[in-house]
């Protein structure tokens, strides 16, 4: 159990699929509700002819950016999540080949003395 901290799944990967602005917002969307958290913010996705960059604010964030079929991806939360499954639905929904995976855990610093 992750008393105070954070999980940060990281991805870096390639793919062949053409994205939209709109499928981007959905995968997003779709990703915050997979674990667990809720929209606070987004998801907002800027960019245009396979340069993308997306983020959703939640408790916590899901990013995307997307540069020549290079795929790099964020899902960090406060709450523990079942990192498995984030990382097995980014590369079903996004076709993810080559996936680099790194899970932080992220724990909250002591407080400040004073």
């Amino acid at each position: 159990m992750l008393d105070g901290a954070g999980l940060h799944l990281m991805v870096d990967s390639r793919t062949q699929m053409a994205f939209t602005k709109d499928y981007l917002e959905r995968y997003m969307a779709d990703l915050v509700d997979l674990v667990g958290m809720h929209i606070i913010m987004g998801p907002t996705v800027v960019g245009a002819h396979g340069a993308w960059d997306g983020w959703a604010m939640a408790e916590s964030h899901v990013a995307v950016h997307v540069r020549a079929g290079t795929v790099r991806l964020d899902c960090f939360s406060c709450k523990p999540f079942d990192t498995g499954l984030a990382a097995g639905f980014m590369v079903q929904r996004l076709k993810l080949t080559n996936a680099v995976f790194q899970v932080i855990e992220r724990p909250m610093p002591e407080p400040l003395e004073g």
